[in-house]
């Protein structure tokens, strides 16, 4: 987008006005368009058929479900005798509300759980903010093609475009040992540091090794996260906390 518009000839100002009704869009889905998860949940909990293939209503009292629920058949005079499919009734859900209460003890054994964690996503975002912020913005000289014309942009969005593929990558694979993924993005932070001081590499190669610098960065968000919430020696109000 904003490449497309600065090779246009318009100004940075006009391009950063121009995003702006974007913000009150965003707003409108976020309140008007966006379901809570308990709306969908109820919503499909209504609409859901259950199809039967060979097996006629009368066979069985109980379909199963999902997990180790089951649910009771409805009237027979709710069978849909051409398509074959019936509805069915959802359990009722089983809803408790628990009060928890915040204390000094809590939160100190909360971060007694999760500070190693913690640690490896603050080391990453720093290392990586430091490489595709403040050091990209210094790593090439001024030229006359569009590469290092616009290098700043395009290393941003390479930086981008790593982050977006890698925190898609949880349902492939999972890394446990995101020490290792901090020890990377590490000397990729020394790295960007020196082509910034000695501008050594080409600005071509810049952008491979950009994508590289925010595919560790969300490689290590996801699966942080995937640990934190998988734990099983955190208590889940600690979890929360």
């Amino acid at each position: 987008y904003y490449l497309v518009l600065n090779a246009a000839g318009v100004s940075d100002k006009w391009i950063f006005v121009s995003q702006i009704p974007f913000v009150f869009v965003y707003y409108a889905v976020f309140f008007f368009m966006l379901s809570t998860p308990e709306e969908v949940v109820r919503r499909v909990a209504l609409t859901r058929h259950v199809a039967i293939s060979d097996a006629s209503p009368s066979d069985s009292s109980t379909m199963e479900w999902s997990g180790n629920e089951s649910v009771s058949l409805l009237p027979h005079s709710d069978v849909d005798t051409e398509s074959k499919s019936v509805l069915v009734e959802m359990p009722p859900q089983q809803t408790t509300t628990t009060k928890w209460v915040v204390t000094w003890s809590a939160v100190k054994e909360s971060l007694s759980l999760s500070w190693w964690y913690a640690l490896q996503l603050g080391l990453v975002y720093f290392f990586e903010y430091v490489a595709s912020v403040g050091a990209a913005a210094y790593a090439n000289p001024s030229g006359d093609s569009f590469a290092l014309q616009h290098a700043y942009t395009i290393l941003s969005f390479c930086y981008q475009f790593g982050v977006l593929v890698s925190r898609s990558s949880l349902h492939l694979f999972k890394v446990r040992r995101v020490g290792i993924v901090t020890t990377l993005q590490g000397i990729n932070f020394i790295a960007w540091i020196l082509i910034a001081r000695l501008r050594f590499l080409a600005v071509y190669a810049q952008f491979v090794l950009m994508v590289y610098v925010g595919m560790l960065g969300g490689l290590s968000y996801v699966n942080v996260f995937y640990l934190l919430l998988h734990d099983t020696s955190i208590p889940d109000p600690l979890r929360d906390l």
